[in-house]
């Protein structure tokens, strides 16, 4: 398998586990974990800036991160 896509890798990160050969590939490539500890370190940033910074974020802003955390918890249910 080759690399795969950050949005693949992105979707694994926002999975509960790792599964199918996208994890397989990931557990034998070292570039693709570190990539994916670098994508689930971004998503987990932006949910502690949405939680810590809430009351004090632009509408416009808090709309869009809530838009991007409903889109990852969709591709996590999708994945199973």
């Amino acid at each position: 398998m080759d690399c795969p896509t950050d949005e693949e890798l992105r979707r694994q990160a926002a999975s509960c586990g790792l599964t199918g050969p996208v994890a397989e590939h990931i557990s034998a490539c070292s570039a693709c974990r570190q990539r994916m500890e670098d994508l689930s370190g971004d998503a987990e940033a932006l949910r502690a800036l949405r939680s810590a910074w809430q009351d004090r974020l632009d509408d416009a802003v808090r709309q869009r991160i809530d838009e991007i955390c409903r889109e990852a918890t969709s591709r996590r249910a999708a994945d199973g």
